[in-house]
């Protein structure tokens, strides 16, 4: 069986949106703030902007880095 060692782009998106949602899940619980609320603030921030730069490699972190790194962008402790 052959290994594909590649994504496609339909999986990098996939992985991206599956990213955001869990951390603004997360998120959300933490914070006590709709999660509504809580993914767009996440998408207009620099980390949920970097998600989608392919370049950076963000999306392949886990949820718990995404969460990290939101809260020491907006210094929520």
């Amino acid at each position: 069986m052959a290994v594909e060692k590649q994504l496609t782009e339909d999986q990098e998106d996939y992985a991206v949106a599956a990213l955001m949602s869990m951390a603004a899940q997360q998120l959300s619980a933490e914070l006590q703030i709709p999660q509504t609320d809580m993914l767009s603030a996440l998408m207009k921030s620099r980390v949920g902007q970097l998600l989608f730069d392919e370049t950076s490699k963000l999306w392949c972190r886990g949820p718990n880095d995404i969460v990290r790194l939101y809260k020491e962008e907006n210094n929520i402790k």
